[in-house]
């Protein structure tokens, strides 16, 4: 889907090997940060409460990760770090 979307100039709408891997990366570090830093919240204020934060600020990422023009490479992986 990434690749319809940013690269529909290639052929065949292929991502460039660099920035798969970063994108990969970025999705399997986000995970292993994301799971760590919302278990350790989660034991210390509740998991109720939890819950509800990592709720809203997924909705807010995802609502970001819609509004990140097309040049923004490093800034998407971000986002995707933090997603």
């Amino acid at each position: 889907m990434i690749g319809y979307v940013y690269y529909y100039s290639e052929p065949k709408h292929h991502i460039p090997s660099i920035y798969d891997s970063l994108i990969k990366s970025a999705a399997s570090w986000g995970n292993l940060v994301g799971q760590l830093y919302f278990g350790y919240l989660a034991d210390k204020h509740g998991r109720k409460k939890m819950y509800d934060i990592e709720v809203i600020s997924l909705k807010f990422i995802k609502k970001s990760l819609n509004l990140i023009a097309h040049n923004h490479d490093y800034c998407d992986n971000f986002m995707r770090f933090i997603l």
